[in-house]
């Protein structure tokens, strides 16, 4: 039997809310993924930090986004057999201890916190978030070589403002740091030009990476190419540049346009075709407990 419970914290009924949320994480010995959803505008202040004291269960997935990265790492700390991480936020850097989740697989966080890492982890799926393109975003990308030897999914999440970063230069960063990279996703949250995404120098850089198969480039706000030939004719490119490629997928602002090496290209009004593309989450097992808290307060 899988068990499903959800919590709402509301400001008028805060220490009530709290206070049974930390009875249920005591109680619930099998609990088995823990999600805290936060308020879009504002993170709970970490004095409230206090509920996750008393969960003793064997968590392997742990989402987080209503406390601030720093204020959990006593929870974490506690909790190392936790695979599978989200954490919403910027991560300070170097508060993260040799001895913490070394059992983690998978990891949902801001580019910053990969340099948190001083050992290498068995991770073989990251998705990352960027905000800005500056040094010490070259330095957390470089830092996914800890990662090297097991990583083969990596998602990136570009929501900068500026051109420092054109998709170029972050092949050659990711060709040098992820080795074995099967599955490549780059998303371009912020307007840029599709013709920079889809350069042919950048496009060339492909070459560089020997075991890649899957590629997704995304662009949220603009639309992507005129017709199905100019997909074709840019799918067609990356195939030729980098042998090991089998299915190469861009969506734009309407479309999603998956080609595979030997086929045309299908082309899709919304995200059904993504399966194809990245692995879905597994279904969790049926003798599990998912306990999911929803906070709607302002600190």
């Amino acid at each position: 039997l899988r068990f499903d419970l959800s919590f709402i914290i509301v400001p008028d009924l805060l220490l009530t809310s709290l206070q049974s949320i930390a009875q249920a994480l005591g109680a619930l010995r099998r609990l088995d993924k823990l999600v805290l959803i936060g308020h879009p505008l504002a993170m709970m202040h970490p004095i409230y930090t206090w509920i996750l004291d008393g969960c003793t269960a064997k968590l392997r997935t742990f989402h987080n986004s209503v406390f601030p990265s720093w204020a959990i790492i006593p929870f974490l700390s506690r909790h190392s057999q936790i695979r599978e991480w989200k954490q919403t936020g910027m991560f300070p850097r170097g508060i993260m201890t040799d001895t913490m989740l070394p059992h983690l697989t998978k990891i949902d966080a801001h580019a910053s916190t990969l340099v948190s890492f001083t050992t290498s982890r068995s991770l073989i799926q990251v998705r990352l978030r960027i905000d800005d393109w500056d040094r010490e975003t070259a330095r957390d990308l470089l830092a996914l070589s800890r990662f090297g030897a097991t990583l083969t999914t990596l998602i990136v999440e570009d929501s900068s403002t500026t051109d420092h970063l054109k998709l170029e230069e972050l092949l050659i960063h990711l060709a040098q740091a992820t080795p074995n990279l099967r599955t490549l996703a780059y998303t371009k949250a912020s307007p840029h030009s599709a013709q920079d995404i889809f350069s042919s120098s950048s496009i060339e850089n492909l070459s560089k990476f020997e075991v890649l198969e899957i590629l997704m480039l995304q662009l949220r706000r603009q639309k992507l190419c005129p017709d199905n030939h100019h997909v074709r004719a840019i799918a067609e490119h990356a195939f030729d540049r980098c042998p090991s490629l089998r299915c190469v997928a861009l969506k734009d602002e309407k479309n999603f346009y998956l080609c595979r090496r030997q086929g045309s290209c299908v082309i899709g009004d919304d995200d059904a075709l993504l399966s194809d593309v990245l692995e879905n989450d597994p279904p969790r097992p049926l003798e599990s407990t998912y306990l999911e808290i929803q906070s709607s307060y302002i600190a």
